[in-house]
């Protein structure tokens, strides 16, 4: 064969070849989108996430909508998720020098100074005494409950965060002091925890703090005893956070990572708990639910319910009416953010008076009445929570909860 035919049937093969590639790759890449991801079996008997193909690296989070959080994006989850599990009873290293309370803690004053708005403590702890303890996702979880909050307009001096050795058990004490010595009649109080919580007996948790030392479920209910706000919501990012019960009366709700025996979960893949995944990140930042506490656990509930169901969240639900969490004098617009309104009292806050804010989906949380448990379901079914029987053969100082 002639020089040049053979250079042309060279360049031809060629063509041919990278056509058939793009032509797969194109294929590949159609299939691995509308393929649902399988699910592979852990050791601690929850499920994670496998990689469909190679082509899963590739898939990020669409820009958010929202414009807020863009750059927390991240990869399609393709890592298993991680037990949250207690920390040892002895901690293999003393403490670090706990850090200086922020400035509102330093001098709080004995006298209430009662406002109405909303008024939130959130703490997030990774941190912990030596090498053996730490966490990965709970300083995310704070940021991300901070930046919703931000959001829905509730003022800096409104908010006040804990990061690590900011959080030490004197230090969570005052902050709880300082939620009671803010909030008004009018306001609504929210208590944000994610972080190690020990479960001391079959009725006692214990939120341990950065310096190891623990702040008892009882402890905080005494805290909040003359908390004069309208509506309390605590937000427990933690194992066994369902305990926390003790604080619940008329008007408060209690949302958790799981129930009182359980473990809670975060995952690799998205760098968060499932609950600050789906109730805050998702629900309130994206948008995904309206601005109240009952459509924002709805969503994430029957989220999980289709993504992770043996992630389920729980809830005790007390306030008896939708707990709105957008600040007074703002609104929200059509992307989830707030603004400031120009006169009147808003349609945010507590719901005092006129309107209690944007009114809740067809399936709402339970209202509990009286001292009765919580049921984790938005539409009062049974119970639920993280695992069941989290309590049992635990070999890191946790007593048998059954």
């Amino acid at each position: 064969m002639p020089r040049r035919h053979q250079s042309r049937t060279r360049r031809t093969h060629r063509a041919l070849g990278a056509a058939a590639a793009a032509v797969f790759f194109a294929a590949t890449l159609a299939a691995s989108l509308h393929r649902p991801p399988d699910r592979l079996a852990t050791s601690d008997g929850g499920d994670a996430l496998s990689s469909t193909s190679a082509l899963d690296d590739l898939l990020i989070r669409p820009e958010d909508p929202t414009g807020f959080g863009a750059a927390s994006a991240t990869r399609a989850s393709t890592a298993g998720d991680v037990a949250i599990a207690p920390p040892p009873v002895e901690f293999d290293a003393p403490p670090a020098p706990p850090a200086p309370p922020p400035p509102a803690l330093a001098q709080l004053s004995p006298q209430p100074d009662l406002k109405p708005g909303i008024w939130a403590v959130v703490v997030g702890i990774n941190d912990y005494p030596g090498s053996r303890a730490d966490l990965r996702s709970a300083v995310t979880d704070a940021d991300d409950m901070d930046a919703a909050l931000a959001k829905l307009g509730v003022a800096p001096d409104h908010r006040l965060v804990l990061h690590d050795r900011e959080a030490s058990a004197d230090t969570l004490r005052r902050a709880l002091d300082w939620l009671v010595l803010n909030a008004g009649p009018d306001a609504t109080a929210v208590f944000s925890y994610a972080g190690h919580v020990r479960k001391l007996d079959r009725d006692t948790e214990a939120m341990v703090a950065a310096d190891g030392r623990l702040v008892t479920d009882a402890e905080v209910a005494t805290r909040l005893q003359g908390l004069a706000a309208r509506h309390l919501w605590i937000v427990m990012e933690t194992c066994y956070g369902g305990g926390f019960t003790e604080p619940l009366r008329a008007g408060r709700v209690l949302t958790a990572a799981a129930d009182a025996n359980s473990l809670a979960y975060e995952n690799l893949g998205f760098g968060r708990s499932y609950l600050g995944e789906y109730l805050v990140y998702q629900g309130l930042i994206w948008a995904q639910a309206r601005p109240n506490v009952q459509d924002a656990y709805a969503y994430a509930y029957a989220s999980l319910a289709r993504d992770y169901p043996n992630r389920l969240p729980f809830q005790d639900d007390r306030a008896g009416e939708t707990v709105s969490l957008v600040a007074p004098g703002a609104h929200v617009d059509s992307g989830g953010s707030a603004a400031s309104q120009s006169g009147g009292s808003g349609s945010g806050g507590s719901g005092s008076g006129g309107s209690s804010g944007p009114s809740t989906t067809t399936t709402t949380t339970r209202r509990s009445s009286g001292d009765g448990g919580g049921d984790p379901r938005p539409d009062g079914g049974g119970g639920g929570g993280g695992d069941d029987g989290g309590c049992v053969g635990l070999d890191l100082g946790v007593v048998d909860c059954d």
